[in-house]
């Protein structure tokens, strides 16, 4: 028997197959793990809500549903925008009673203009300090294109009855005509199941916690902002507050184009490489099984997964069989176009975008000044009881 060539060839199938899998296999792993739920008979509403907004108010596509909480909610912005952008903010929040947040914050090489933000320290800096002016218990972080399918009470309810203190919560992507829409779909569903594993990542989108906590993470941010929200959760770990996953829906505006999501993705590569590579210490000592995940496997293999499929035919084909596999055990029948067309979706994502991982960080961490190192040394963090431990979402009743 020719050992070399089975070896080789096992090199060639079984690696690239089995690494195709990275998201399949832990979505599916999430499905055993359970959210914690909302109930409309558990209702909070000691809460305040915050949205980052700058550059253009066109960005705030939410006001109608931000308009039934008033003065719960405040417009955090800098003190940089112009004379417009003042005027109409204003304007927006008279109507419905918001207040507005100026917050102070230097001008550097933030992104500004037409597009939205996909790098700089903006938004994270005027969270930052907004959060010194909330006084309610609990706040509730949404961004200006997101809007909850449900009453943010059921949402802060659910905190205030399970004890949390961070909780992240399941986005769903609200516009899906596009083919790219629909990628992100099927995208996101997978991996909103890994929030039950790993109920930490949360999403910049929307996530929610106690004001006492959330105003000690962002004290101790880094402002980097791609990872940004991956980030809170892993500094409200580190610092000992209870995190955990809530089952509440929220529909967020992706991008609908090719250039909009090229030039999203480049820049969550570059964030991706700053917790995997940049802060593997401290992410593979809280969490060595996503550290494993993120930094091994997505990062580190994307060498040897270009190497086997540059050299070897049937590994593509593998790769190829290995995702419509997974699709299939995960999909539950559910097929369409865009599912068949999904595997190619994905093989570009983990073979283009992780090679480029190092270029998108570089950039950012030159242009912003900025490294992105995490840590808990930038602010006075206030002791926390040692009975106040992170816990994972499934031993929570």
């Amino acid at each position: 028997m020719n050992w070399p060539l089975l070896l080789t060839a096992a090199f060639f199938l079984l690696g690239p197959l089995l690494m195709s899998l990275v998201d399949v296999i832990p979505a599916r792993r999430g499905r055993a793990h359970t959210a914690i739920p909302t109930h409309v008979d558990v209702l909070e509403d000691d809460f305040e809500i915050v949205v980052p907004i700058w550059g253009h108010t066109r960005f705030l596509e939410n006001v109608e549903f931000l308009a039934q909480y008033g003065n719960r909610v405040t417009l955090a912005t800098t003190s940089v925008e112009s004379v417009e952008f003042y005027r109409q903010l204003d304007l927006m929040a008279e109507m419905h009673g918001f207040r507005v947040f100026r917050a102070e914050v230097p001008v550097t090489g933030d992104s500004r203009g037409s597009e939205r933000a996909v790098s700089g320290t903006i938004r994270d800096r005027v969270v930052r300090e907004a959060m010194h002016s909330i006084r309610a218990r609990y706040v509730v972080c949404v961004d200006a294109d997101t809007v909850p399918s449900r009453p943010i009470e059921e949402l802060v309810g659910a905190l205030a009855a399970n004890d949390l203190e961070i909780a992240s919560v399941r986005i769903v992507p609200s516009n899906t005509d596009t083919l790219v829409g629909k990628f992100q779909a099927i995208e996101y569903r997978l991996t909103m199941r890994l929030r039950r594993l790993w109920p930490w990542l949360v999403s910049g989108a929307c996530h929610a916690g106690t004001t006492a906590a959330y105003t000690d993470v962002m004290d101790n941010h880094s402002l980097f902002f791609q990872g940004n929200d991956a980030e809170v959760g892993l500094l409200a770990t580190k610092l000992g507050y209870r995190v955990g996953h809530v089952d509440y829906e929220v529909p967020t505006t992706v991008p609908d184009t090719w250039r909009a999501w090229w030039r999203q993705r480049f820049a969550w590569s570059g964030g991706e490489f700053r917790l995997g590579i940049v802060n593997f210490p401290i992410v593979a000592k809280l969490f060595p099984m996503f550290a494993a995940y993120l930094t091994g496997i997505v990062l580190l293999l994307s060498v040897v997964r270009w190497f086997a499929l540059t050299n070897s035919t049937l590994a593509v084909l593998a790769v190829l069989a290995a995702i419509y596999v997974g699709l299939v055990v995960w999909s539950e029948r559910r097929f369409s176009l865009s599912a068949l067309l999904y595997p190619l979706y994905g093989m570009f994502g983990s073979l283009v975008l992780a090679i480029l991982s190092p270029v998108s960080y570089a950039v950012m961490a030159v242009r912003d000044r900025n490294t992105g190192r995490i840590g808990t040394d930038r602010s006075r963090s206030h002791e926390r009881n040692q009975d106040s431990r992170p816990v994972p979402v499934a031993a929570i009743p």
